[in-house]
């Protein structure tokens, strides 16, 4: 089970214009992960942060079209980190 609880992002580095082009993306989540079968907790962050860093070459509004291929890289990266903290067993209840 999961839950986007925020979504924020911030400029961290500005063109020659001014304006943002690298952004700081943090998504904090709360996420459960169950044993199928016995329905188990496996792993249980209700505050689980991802941070990364993305650049936009428009306007960061226009970012969160949901067919804007940024959304993809963005949600792709999520998950990579979420599996990644999941595989290296981080927060994993290990009580049987």
């Amino acid at each position: 089970d999961g839950t986007i609880k925020s979504f924020a992002f911030y400029g961290v580095l500005l063109d020659s214009r001014g304006r943002a082009r690298i952004f700081e993306v943090t998504i904090t989540a709360a996420v459960t992960v169950r044993d199928q079968v016995t329905n188990r907790v496996l792993y249980d962050n209700q505050n689980y942060v991802f941070r990364g860093e993305f650049e936009f070459t428009d306007d960061p509004r226009t970012f969160f079209n949901e067919e804007d291929p940024a959304v993809e890289r963005l949600s792709r990266s999520f998950a990579e980190s979420l599996v990644s903290t999941l595989i290296n067993g981080f927060g994993v209840n290990e009580e049987p």
